[in-house]
């Protein structure tokens, strides 16, 4: 599932887009708990890691978050303090 992550990363929006398509994959049918703050969520497991000078793996460090997330069942909102 994770494969291509692997490669290296030249922008945000081009890792934003692979973990998204992962993501999707994963949380396709409407039974997903966290499918209305998705891309929140992938943004900021992207953000977060972003600063990384080595970019190769930030994309798949971010998918094995969100996939946490899924699991979980909630993405945590740090702006907000809040749980998404």
């Amino acid at each position: 599932m994770t494969d291509g992550m692997e490669t290296d990363v030249r922008s945000f929006e081009e890792a934003r887009t692979r973990v998204m398509t992962m993501v999707t994959e994963l949380c396709a049918d409407e039974s997903c708990p966290i499918q209305p703050v998705l891309g929140r969520c992938v943004d900021q497991a992207l953000q977060s890691r972003w600063s990384n000078p080595v970019k190769t793996y930030v994309p798949l460090l971010a998918f094995r978050e969100v996939q946490e997330c899924i699991r979980l069942g909630y993405c945590p909102d740090p702006a907000a303090g809040t749980m998404g």
